[in-house]
């Protein structure tokens, strides 16, 4: 059994589950896969850039980009483009299609039906009819990469690879040749022989409609149209025509055979010149092919005595009928020969009989093609709109009145017939003018069907707008009035539509809404009611200053909106920040915020307010983030801890937790100094580090030396995880080094005299510690050397001679 793919499992995209390895193409691998999201299977292909040139990832570029742009039915659908890994692996997700290639199913089945090769390729050349009208060029089309649905009753074309681009950049010919050989067209192929690039050669759509002609031939035949089993008997045989399909196929139909003929065309100005022009020859061979029933009779065979063909004489016989009888030569039987003549002359009746019909049949056409019957024609109405009608309009009315009777009306639809003639036509549909509206036509004899062009135009209507003060019920006049963006009058002139209307009032709020005019002949007239604006005057102490030295503005919010700022102004004096609002009266919550400051109350408390006392705790961040300088973060946050520490510690949890992580990395890999306003403010945000600073501070109170050092070491080893532990250190070190310099003085000038090598010493000691507790140890050894009552003092024995 063989080994499971290392990538069935994985999920890809945090969407895309493998599921099952599929195969392996010319670029990679092809997985069936889950789409988690949607619970839709899909397919994956892989590419690994590792194995990739640089033209291949050109060419996986422009795959993805051709096929992410090409919607069509008969084209795989690409649906997400990723890559994972290092180095990575490019994929792309693609609609799955479960019956495999059609090079699978040939390898499997063998050859098609001619009719079923015909049903099959016509959607092909529909797909790239539709990627040729968007300027692609496959030049890869071979069985496989053309894809079966699950019922193989369609075929899909996919991997858009090495598609040509009208603005695509030239692949030199020192790339790899594009296209399998086998199925590229000539003018593909040449360039191999030329000086030229490959897109220089100017590949057209013919390219791709040969290697569907070629696919088609192997499709009928088993095989290609050339007997070449490798690249060079290949480039030899582009001098020689293909072999026909009815050199390999006995009972080919002359149709198909002429179709497949002209698409495999060496030159490419003999295939068909168009999409079009192909698709039409495709419909009309199927047509002929599926209408083509085979009237062979097989008997099971006897003895043979004497043939039809060798009795029966054909020098009177149709073309029809000698061949009708060469089909019936399979036909055996050891009757007499006077029975086969019997047959014989049963056919000949029946086939004349045939012929007579087809003759009246012809006759009778011809007749009435030529008027010897008058018949009345079809009219068939195509109406358009510039403004298009909404549901539930009345439908336009459209009559012929005919100039030989001028009372009679006709009224037109699509299923009314009338006689040939000439004709006066009425229009009529309210709201909308008619450019045929009392046109004359004439309705000819030999026309089939008459389309008659309806054009409505819809009239202009009048628009009449009236404001209303809710409160006073006066009309109100608005500062300026805006239809789509253009300034108007109150009464105006408009096609019917959906429009955007803008009003602006001086004392009122703003009207901002859509309206939508149906068609019709009457003004139409649309009222508002407003509110009055209300006045609010708010003067604040908080005021906020910008890293610059310029004060934040002021933003205000009503119910969840900003209010506009030409409805607001503020100012800065003396310290106090004065703001002079104007918002409607329905207003029901006002928010202010000025920096990193806010406040919420409601409409009926807004003259209480006079502080803005919360915190927005990410603009605070961003205001910090500005300061670079440690001196302006040392004195903004002195700022913070004397005006704003209570609105800090009302912060909910989650802000302070955010605000304390901004100071542990902007304090980052220093060592805490309990008089910079940042630590200080850092440790009020968290309850462990506060508390270790207090006993730091407690320790640092400690005269005695011995119980200084004792202290320390104890605090060390509780808080050795701590922030102060390497200050802790610092200090268990000094003043071991006060200690040690204590008790050398002392036991050095024990016999009132030092040595040279000794002062030196002490002064070695005496440099690493602090003047002040030199100051306090000096002033315990003077005491300590009382007792001995040595001739000279202490200074006078440190001093250096």
């Amino acid at each position: 059994m063989a080994d499971k793919h290392p990538m069935i499992g994985r999920v890809l995209a945090d969407d895309y589950k493998i599921v099952s390895f599929l195969g392996r193409g010319g670029m990679g691998s092809v997985f069936s896969a889950q789409q988690l999201s949607l619970n839709r299977q899909v397919a994956i292909k892989l590419f690994p850039t590792c194995d990739m040139t640089t033209a291949e990832l050109q060419r996986f570029e422009r795959e993805i980009a051709t096929m992410a742009t090409i919607s069509h039915a008969n084209i795989v659908t690409v649906y997400h483009r990723d890559k994972f890994g290092d180095p990575p692996t490019l994929f792309y997700a693609m609609e799955l299609m479960e019956g495999g290639s059609l090079r699978g199913y040939l390898n499997q089945n063998g050859k098609m039906l001619p009719n079923t090769v015909l049903r099959l390729s016509r959607p092909v050349a529909e797909g790239l009819f539709y990627a040729h009208q968007k300027g692609c060029i496959h030049r890869d089309i071979k069985p496989d990469n053309l894809l079966f649905d699950r019922n193989y009753r369609n075929l899909k074309v996919a991997d858009f690879g090495i598609v040509k681009r009208n603005s695509d950049a030239s692949i030199t010919k020192s790339q790899t040749m594009v296209g399998t050989f086998v199925y590229a067209s000539p003018e593909q192929m040449h360039w191999y022989e030329t000086e030229e690039d490959i897109d220089a050669l100017e590949l057209d759509a013919r390219a791709d409609q040969y290697a569907l002609g070629v696919v088609m031939y192997e499709m009928i035949c088993g095989g290609p149209p050339y007997q070449a089993k490798n690249m060079v008997s290949l480039m030899k045989s582009l001098n020689a025509p293909p072999i026909p399909l009815s050199e390999r196929i006995d009972s080919i139909s002359p149709s198909l055979n002429w179709l497949i003929s002209t698409m495999i065309s060496k030159s490419r100005d003999e295939r068909f010149s168009s999409d079009e022009e192909l698709l039409a020859a495709m419909d009309s061979v199927e047509l002929e092919v599926a209408a083509s029933v085979s009237a062979r009779v097989f008997i099971p065979e006897r003895p043979k005595k004497q043939s039809i063909g060798a009795t029966a004489s054909k020098k009177d016989l149709s073309d029809t009928e000698k061949q009708f009888i060469q089909n019936l030569q399979t036909v055996t039987n050891d009757s007499s020969n006077e029975a086969i003549r019997k047959y014989k002359k049963i056919l000949i009746v029946s086939v004349a009989i045939l012929a007579s019909l087809v003759a009246i049949i012809s006759l009778y056409e011809l007749f009435l093609h030529n008027k010897i019957i008058k018949r009345n024609v079809p009219i068939a109405t195509n109406i358009q709109y510039d403004v298009k009608p909404p549901q539930g309009f009345p439908q336009p009315s459209i009559e012929f009145i005919p100039y030989s009777n001028t009372s009679e009306k006709i009224i037109v639809s699509n299923q009314v017939e009338i006689k040939p003639g000439n004709y006066t036509v009425l229009v009529n549909l309210p709201g909308y003018s008619c450019l045929q509206n009392k046109s004359t036509i004439t309705v000819p004899e030999d026309q089939n069907t008459l389309l008659l062009n309806i054009n409505f135009v819809a009239n202009m209507r009048n628009v009449i707008i009236q404001i209303v003060d809710i409160a006073t019920k006066q009309n109100v006049i608005p500062a300026s009035l805006h239809i789509n963006g253009k300034k108007v009058d109150k009464e105006y002139a408009i096609k019917p539509g959906l429009h955007n209307i803008d009003i602006y009032f001086n004392s009122h709020e703003e009207i901002h809404k859509s309206m939508t005019i149906l068609p019709g002949n009457k003004p139409v007239q649309f009222e508002f009611y407003l509110r009055p604006l209300r006045e609010i005057i708010v003067n604040l102490d908080t005021v906020v200053k910008k890293v610059d030295g310029s004060y934040y503005p002021v933003e205000i919010w009503i119910d969840g909106e900003p209010l506009d700022k030409k409805y607001y102004r503020h100012d800065v004096k003396k310290g106090r920040l004065h703001c002079f609002l104007k918002v409607p009266s329905h207003v029901k919550n006002i928010m202010l915020q000025s920096g990193y400051f806010y406040q919420k109350v409601s409409i009926k408390e807004i003259f209480l307010l006079n502080d803005l006392p919360n915190i927005n705790i990410d603009r605070l961040l961003q205001h910090l983030a500005l300061i670079v300088k440690r001196k302006d973060v040392a004195q903004f946050t002195q700022s913070l801890l004397k005006n704003d520490l209570g609105k800090i510690q009302s912060l909910p949890k989650d802000k302070k937790e955010t605000l304390y992580k901004f100071l542990v990395s902007l304090l980052q890999g220093e060592n805490p100094n309990l008089g910079d306003p940042s630590w200080k403010l850092r440790f009020s945000l968290n309850k462990k580090e506060h508390l270790e600073a207090q006993k730091f501070s407690a320790l640092l109170q400690i005269i005695d030396f011995e119980k200084s050092l004792q202290a320390w070491e104890s605090f060390y080893k509780k808080s050795r995880k701590g922030i102060f532990a390497s200050k802790a250190l610092e200090k268990i070190d000094y003043y071991k080094k006060v200690i040690n310099y204590r008790k050398i003085l002392q036991k050095s000038t024990k016999d009132c005299y030092l040595s040279l090598s000794e002062k030196r010493t002490i002064v070695n000691l005496r440099s690493k510690i602090t003047k002040t507790d030199v100051g306090k140890i000096h002033f315990a050894i003077k005491k300590y050397l009382i007792q001995f009552n040595c001739g000279e003092s202490l200074e006078q024995m440190l001093n250096e001679k």
